[in-house]
């Protein structure tokens, strides 16, 4: 099987650094690394991940409208959203937006890469009844 190929958009420096560490680390496929929302809608409609990984709260775009765009420019992406933000409104519009996963920064330990390979196999099992 293919490695799994993703982007990363997290602001913050040192949480982006550790995050592809840790998605490297799981032989994850790791496009690119961006702090920004439009960076992030350029790199995935110009790579075509697999997995975008979005934070809520970036500049120049936020994760939440950089999930609407990227939805509809990478259709076939799966998209987990990342955030601190512990309010349930921000996981209900994540879903309500079409993201695949919420996964909340302090539990990125244990519940990302679950999460990711959770998504990845739903999209797989999709991919295959539509063919």
């Amino acid at each position: 099987m293919k490695r799994a190929r993703i982007l990363l958009a997290e602001d913050d420096e040192g949480l982006r650094a550790a995050l592809d560490l840790l998605l490297r680390s799981f032989d994850f496929d790791v496009l690119g690394a961006t702090a920004g929302g439009q960076a992030a809608l350029a790199d995935a409609a110009r790579l075509a991940p697999d997995v975008v990984l979005l934070d809520v709260a970036m500049p120049s775009l936020g994760g939440l409208e950089a999930l609407r765009a990227v939805r509809d420019c990478v259709p076939s992406a799966a998209i987990v959203i990342l955030t601190s933000h512990e309010s349930i409104f921000y996981r209900q519009e994540a879903l309500r937006l079409g993201a695949d996963a919420f996964v909340l920064i302090r539990r990125v330990p244990f519940d990302l890469i679950p999460a990711i390979e959770a998504v990845l196999s739903a999209h797989r099992s999709r991919d295959d009844t539509q063919s």
